[in-house]
């Protein structure tokens, strides 16, 4: 949440000098268009679902920070319309984790993912951790199109396309550190999102960005890392990211 209060009044400060400066005024000299390349750096939240097929079932919400490059293209269009193409890579530190447990003695039943919802019983039950799920995302890329309109040194625009993240799935044995598997999994899904960028000067632009990415699900087999035997599952994961990126446009 504090991430996105942050991105929220980054925003509004933003926005704020667009009307400040009188930015409502279509530009009258392109000093947009062309090939452009820059870096970036932000932060980002998402949400991930496992279930597997023996019934256990975790939601995990990985968060963390980005730091990347993109690159693209600009037409900036007689009416003061920009249309684009960008493509971007970000390496991703983000992760979470959650634990499964279960009613043991005299008997074990699974109950979910948090003790708290287990009412105890008569006799030598014991709330006992059986798997710690590991949810991390390392990277991610996408292609896309932008759509905006250029004001003075101003412009807010509109991005969407396809996207690619590379996630890690893990399962460990809390009291001894045991590894049941370890799996990366490649998802792609569609991003959406939209951004404000300022032209500093001819060739120097800042923007701030907002993206939404579903990866929709995917099923997925990892082994037993001692016995070899399949593990059947599902992940679905989606994403927010909010970024502030530094370009340089060629001339």
């Amino acid at each position: 949440m504090r991430r996105l209060a942050y991105s929220a009044i980054a925003v509004a400060i933003v926005c704020s000098g667009v009307q400040a400066g009188g930015a409502d005024v279509p530009v009258s000299v392109d000093e947009w268009s062309g090939l452009y390349a820059g870096v970036q750096v932000g932060g980002l939240w998402g949400n991930g679902d496992i279930d597997f097929e023996d019934g256990y079932a975790h939601d995990i919400e990985p968060d963390g920070y980005s730091a990347g490059f993109f690159a693209g293209y600009n037409r900036l269009l007689d009416n003061g319309f920009l249309i684009g193409f960008e493509a971007e890579v970000n390496m991703v530190d983000a992760d979470d984790s959650g634990v499964f447990y279960e009613l043991q003695q005299p008997y074990a039943v699974a109950v979910g993912p948090k003790p708290t919802s287990v009412r105890m019983q008569a006799g030598n039950y014991q709330v006992v951790p059986t798997v710690r799920m590991n949810l991390s995302e390392d990277w991610d890329a996408s292609l896309r199109l932008r759509i905006g309109y250029a004001m003075r040194d101003w412009m807010p625009y509109l991005t969407g396309g396809i996207a690619w993240v590379r996630m890690n799935i893990e399962a460990v044995r809390p009291d001894d550190g045991y590894k049941y598997f370890d799996q990366d999994e490649t998802l792609t899904g569609w991003t959406l999102g939209a951004g404000l960028e300022w032209k500093v000067n001819t060739n120097l632009h800042l923007r701030v960005q907002y993206r939404y990415t579903d990866y929709g699900s995917t099923n997925f087999t990892a082994h037993d890392s001692q016995s070899g035997f399949p593990i059947d599952g599902k992940l679905n994961y989606h994403s927010h990211m909010v970024t502030i990126g530094f370009s340089y446009r060629f001339d």
